[in-house]
């Protein structure tokens, strides 16, 4: 049994493959060659997991994880959403800035936002299971932390400080990536126990 990772993001590839290392399976992200790209159309970060996976297709011998994590804010019905790394031209950083110039006056205790994962398996016997991870803050009203963090810069913790300026090991555990992740690798374990 292994995995393949439907996805030709680089860091992509890493975090889901440290993400499910401990399963001891092999791990084999997509190559540009194997499936034609796909449009990622659906209007939840679920149905864009599933998307991913399913143009991949059920394989003998293999699980097949789909991810996509979106940002949502509150005052703006969820947006950016499924659009968070298309919705405007640009690096991570300066959708960030425009996401500031969206917010601007909006009072700190209507900034509350949301990071999701959602993870897609698609089992050989064509099985689909989907799990999600939800990491909750707010927007800060200006860039905070290192450039070159994208939306970091402008998500604040619980403790006030932006994911940029907490360094991973503080966001670790509630990592909306490491939520998801781990759930789906439950429920793989469970799925070759019983197969």
């Amino acid at each position: 049994m292994e995995i393949i990772l439907a996805t030709w993001n680089k860091t992509k590839v890493e975090w889901l493959t440290k993400g499910f290392f401990n399963l001891g399976l092999k791990i084999h992200p997509l190559d540009k060659n194997e499936i034609d790209d796909v449009e990622e159309n659906g209007s939840t970060s679920i149905e864009n997991a599933l998307i991913k996976v399913r143009a991949v297709g059920a394989r003998k011998n293999s699980i097949v994880i789909g991810e996509d994590s979106i940002l949502s804010i509150d005052i703006l019905n969820g947006f950016p959403g499924v659009k968070t790394v298309r919705w405007a031209e640009g690096t991570d950083d300066d959708r960030g800035l425009k996401l500031l110039d969206k917010l601007k006056g909006i009072p700190d205790k209507e900034r509350g936002a949301k990071f999701q994962s959602a993870i897609a398996l698609l089992f050989p016997d064509g099985t689909e299971e989907t799990f999600v991870g939800e990491l909750h803050g707010k927007i800060s009203t200006e860039l905070l932390g290192e450039k070159g963090k994208g939306y970091q810069r402008i998500f604040v913790l619980p403790n006030g400080k932006s994911i940029a300026q907490s360094g991973s090991s503080l966001v670790k555990s509630d990592d909306h990536r490491d939520q998801s992740m781990k759930k789906a690798a439950l429920k793989i374990q469970e799925w070759i126990r019983k197969n």
